[in-house]
């Protein structure tokens, strides 16, 4: 059972070279906040040259993403090396923009990452537009809907059997108490998962379920609780995902996403796979999340543990209580999957957290490392 020790305490547990990367990183930290007390007009000089050098880049790669775009099946033998460059671009933004936090104002770093996640979309657009088009073939559909209700969860359940299972944040396995158990099988998942994420409007607006529904995007879960659901890759792939309004609930998402948004979210145990971008988790509580993302950002957040792997410092906001560890997930085609979105190598970043709301010093009291002995992480 883990338990939250202090942060010097969890350092002297861990190998000695990442005690070193540690102290390192916390050196630099101090530096840079020194530099800024010295006065706000080093942070604001270097926020506009930053600005003027995200423009560029950002143009540049626009530039890019349109012309591949213009090209279509015609460049189809160079597509797949110029956007795996361009996806690496992209990446590399995403990281100068959490390095460059340290002097950037909060709200300078939400329109960025705006700007950052319409460079995913359109890059995700160019990858559909360089496939060739498939086959045609009558739709199956509706003999799949006409299958046995049990060969779905039969299906689940044999997919489940290979899962690398987590504790639950109460100490219990995931879904030990659960109600329900939800599968979206890949035929007839538009319908599923479509009724699983609608927000309606106020009752007397006139808004039926299903408008409300296609509003949402694929993927989504809204409003469960007491449940465990399982996402594959055809609901996720490519996708902008939403978890929202869930108590109670053991989710996997077993598949690579655009994006991931949670929120509202209470005693929950959250397992994803890669996440292309970045995830966005606000109004978390007592909860666990196993995430892999380029960046991970929490805001007003209390008692998460979180396991991360991800390409840049986690940064919290206006949270309490969190405690920060590996990734610890596996399930089958989890090693393709983080290699495809860049997420291969565990690079330590979950120790590293930074707390922009909390500007002394010293080390933030509203995050700690898991306690776990070296040989476990």
């Amino acid at each position: 059972m883990s338990e939250t020790l202090s942060r010097p305490a969890v350092h002297s547990l861990l190998p000695a070279h990442l005690q070193k990367r540690f102290a390192a990183r916390d050196a630099e930290r101090r530096s840079r906040r020194d530099d800024l007390a010295d006065g706000s007009e080093v942070g604001s000089q270097d926020a506009v040259a930053y600005f003027q050098k995200f423009q560029a880049q950002r143009t540049q790669l626009e530039d890019s993403l349109q012309k591949l775009s213009r090209q279509g099946l015609a460049g189809q033998q160079e597509a797949p090396e110029e956007l795996q460059r361009l996806e690496s671009d992209i990446n590399s933004l995403d990281q100068a923009i959490v390095k460059a936090s340290s002097f950037l104002p909060h709200h300078d770093q939400a329109s960025y990452q705006t700007a950052l996640l319409g460079l995913r979309r359109s890059l995700q657009a160019a990858r559909g537009l360089s496939k060739p088009p498939g086959k045609f073939s009558f739709s199956k559909r509706a003999a799949s809907r006409a299958q046995p209700q049990g060969t779905g969860e039969a299906a689940t359940a044999s997919h489940t059997a290979h899962l690398s299972e987590a504790a639950a944040p109460n100490g219990s396995a995931p879904g030990a108490s659960r109600k329900h158990h939800d599968s979206a099988s890949s035929s007839g998942a538009s319908d599923d998962l479509a009724g699983t994420c609608s927000q309606a409007e106020p009752a007397g607006q006139g808004t039926s379920r299903g408008n409300a529904a296609r509003q949402q995007p694929l993927g989504s879960v809204c409003g469960r609780h007491d449940e465990e659901i399982l996402r594959g890759p055809p609901e996720l792939e490519g996708r902008d995902v939403l978890l929202q309004d869930l108590t109670g609930c053991t989710l996997r998402l077993h598949g690579a996403m655009a994006s991931l948004r949670i929120d509202r979210v209470e005693r929950c145990t959250i397992h994803t796979g890669p996440v292309q971008g970045a995830a966005f988790v606000q109004e978390v509580r007592d909860s666990m999340l196993i995430l892999a993302a380029h960046q991970v950002r929490m805001h007003s957040s209390t008692n998460v543990t979180a396991r991360l792997r991800v390409g840049s410092n986690p940064v919290v906001e206006g949270c309490k209580g969190m405690q920060f560890g590996p990734y610890t997930l596996s399930f089958p085609g989890l090693p393709e999957l983080l290699s495809a979105a860049g997420l291969q190598e565990d690079n330590q970043n979950w120790g590293d957290v930074l707390d922009f709301g909390w500007i002394k010093s010293s080390p933030s009291p509203n995050w700690s490392l898991i306690a776990e002995a070296p040989d476990s992480l």
